[in-house]
């Protein structure tokens, strides 16, 4: 169970001054990869020209999506860094936002912008629940629907019809006959004696 803790503690200044140098680090490197992305989407938006290659225009189309992409969560982790910053500024960085609890050291260097601590991340009101509903829902889409019909000869062992799943069945199939109305009417060996004289 989660506990929640009306005692806050926190780290001391030099524990936040450890973690600030390595956050400015981590922020360094990121501005920097940032302005590779943008210089590399440059890049290619420079090279597309007016050549009429669509092969390489469609290559150039999907390498610009994908650094659009990157560009964006770089800058949200560039904006993550600069808010522990701000925390640490407020001595509040290493504090869990929904126990009120110290967030472990090892976390902390592992993922320098975490707000939550294990406990709190892992978990969430009401999962196990919404898990179970969702296996029994997941389980009852996967029950395969299916029926059979029995057509009856008239003299000799009954014929079933095998079974078919709902995905693989057209109403078209049975356009030919009218099972439901003609099950009595039906003689199946003249329709065989009526096949085999040509």
């Amino acid at each position: 169970m989660l506990s929640i803790s009306n005692v806050t503690n926190r780290y001391s200044d030099e524990d936040l001054a450890a973690f600030k140098n390595q956050i400015e680090q981590k922020l360094e490197i990121s501005f920097q990869q940032l302005k590779s992305l943008l210089d590399r989407i440059e890049n290619i938006s420079e090279s597309t020209g007016n050549d009429g290659d669509w092969m390489d225009d469609s290559s150039n189309a999907q390498d610009t999506e994908m650094l659009h992409a990157m560009v964006g969560r770089q800058r949200k982790h560039i904006r993550d860094l600069e808010n522990a910053l701000i925390r640490i500024q407020n001595k509040r960085y290493g504090i869990c936002i929904i126990t009120g609890q110290l967030i472990d050291k090892r976390r902390l260097m592992a993922v320098l912008t975490t707000t939550k601590s294990l406990e709190a991340k892992n978990f969430i009101p009401g999962k196990i629940e919404r898990e179970e509903t969702e296996r029994k829902r997941q389980s009852a889409a996967k029950a395969p629907a299916s029926f059979s019909k029995v057509i009856k000869r008239t003299g000799g062992t009954p014929v079933v019809k095998p079974k078919v799943e709902d995905d693989f069945f057209e109403e078209e199939d049975d356009d030919d006959l009218d099972l439901d109305s003609t099950v009595d009417e039906i003689n199946l060996e003249e329709i065989v004696d009526e096949s085999t004289e040509d």
